[in-house]
């Protein structure tokens, strides 16, 4: 029962990692709208977060951005 808990516990530290993720990516964002990095990680994060709307969002701005 305790690795349940343990793994719960790790669970919410890691949604906790990504929402602050999600917040730095945007405060860069802010101070460099062309950071195709930045644009590249945050639409990640927002799919890890099942978020996928905002993460195609993302995604097009990096193609936008730096085409192939």
């Amino acid at each position: 029962m305790i690795k349940y808990r343990e793994t719960y516990e790790a669970h919410g530290r890691n949604l906790l990692a990504i929402n602050n993720a999600i917040e730095n990516y945007k405060k860069a964002l802010k101070l460099d709208q062309n950071n195709t990095l930045c644009h590249y990680r945050l639409g990640y994060a927002y799919h890890l977060m099942r978020r996928l709307m905002e993460a195609s969002s993302e995604y097009e701005i990096v193609l936008r951005l730096d085409p192939p």
